[in-house]
């Protein structure tokens, strides 16, 4: 009698450990099921002109191409011949940079596309390279002539000579085209499922 007691009171027990350990597992299934959901429903950051700049190198400009250029020039200065005046040829080397200006790239939000509108590119350096400028045909006035302001003038004619000669319109255009690749890849998976527009 007594055994059969004993063996209900822990037939008991073991249907209540089982049923706790259930309840336990189930509970566990649930929480899972509910941070798996949350976490791939969470929403990503907002779409919005303020993100899309955030995203933007914040540089002032960007160089986006640049030129190596080498010029010949003649100069002459002063009015009388072996008094006054000098002359010479002067090969030089300039680099020449173009690109955007940051600042006043624009961007738009609409409901299917981000559109970034770039501004036009600008000339930023003309850095003539002193150690490249080499003179020919040397005509030295006895009364004009300081090295150290004649370097002066040499690269500034040098630089005047760069800024009229070389193709500054094609330098520019090629600097529109590669702020536009590379804001395109800086942006790239930026949008969400926006459509991005780079112009």
């Amino acid at each position: 009698m007594e055994k059969e007691k004993d063996s209900v009171s822990l037939y008991k027990w073991l249907r209540l450990l089982l049923a706790f350990l259930i309840f336990a597992l189930v509970c566990a299934v649930i929480v899972m099921g509910v941070r798996l959901y949350h976490a791939s429903h969470q929403k990503g950051p907002v779409i919005d002109a303020s993100y899309i700049e955030s995203k933007i190198a914040p540089a002032a400009k960007l160089t986006s191409a640049e030129l190596q250029y080498r010029g010949l020039i003649k100069y002459e200065d002063g009015k009388i011949p072996f008094l006054t005046q000098k002359a010479f040829s002067m090969l030089y080397e300039a680099r020449i940079s173009a690109g955007i200006d940051m600042e006043k790239i624009k961007v738009e939000v609409f409901e299917d596309k981000v559109v970034v509108s770039l501004p036009k590119a600008e000339l930023q350096s003309i850095e003539v390279d002193p150690d490249s400028i080499q003179f020919y045909d040397e005509k030295l006035a006895l009364f004009n002539w300081t090295n150290k302001e004649d370097v002066v003038d040499a690269i500034k004619a040098a630089r005047d000579d760069a800024m009229n000669s070389a193709d500054i319109a094609a330098l520019k255009k090629k600097a529109e085209e590669q702020a536009t690749l590379l804001i395109s890849e800086l942006l790239s998976g930026a949008t969400g499922d926006l459509l991005l527009e780079v112009k």
